[in-house]
């Protein structure tokens, strides 16, 4: 039975294919603190000699969707360097945005269940940047530009 309530931020991770579409294997991005979703699609205006020249809107064609990812530079783990290194490559990913898997030991207050829906879709890293204050942790951020529409799934 899927998940019920309010989603808890910690919870949800995006991930990212090092193995094949046939056999996945999801590796999160190390020591993340935030990540964001943003989909778009185009209003039109739609004016024609019927109606008295007024303005009306429909929607258009939808602009590639975003996912963002804010954490923690690390030594060890994919995280700036690997997501730097992914975007002068031009490499693209096949990347999940979902909840955490049943039997992670990080999981906060809930795992995935049957039911429980997320997205996959297939990106380009077209932004990375790194903060490196004097006095805090160096933290760096990225934006994913994704290829086409992430496809809605459900865990079975």
């Amino acid at each position: 039975m899927s998940n019920t309530g309010v989603t808890f931020g910690g919870d949800i991770l995006v991930y990212r294919n090092t193995g094949t579409d046939i056999a996945p294997v999801w590796e999160s991005f190390a020591y993340a603190s935030s990540h964001s979703y943003n989909g778009t699609t185009n209003m039109r205006q739609r004016v024609h000699k019927d109606d008295g020249g007024v303005t009306g809107t429909r929607p258009g064609r939808h602009e590639p969707a975003t996912i963002g990812i804010q954490g923690l530079v690390s030594y060890d783990g994919v995280d700036f360097w690997t997501l730097d290194k992914l975007r002068k490559d031009r490499e693209r990913i096949h990347l999940k945005y979902s909840g955490r898997p049943t039997g992670d030991t990080d999981m906060i207050e809930a795992v995935e269940d049957a039911g429980d829906k997320f997205y996959e879709a297939y990106g380009y890293i077209n932004e990375v940047s790194r903060e490196d204050p004097v006095e805090g942790d160096a933290t760096y951020s990225a934006t994913i530009t994704l290829d086409g529409l992430p496809i809605e799934k459900e865990v079975v």
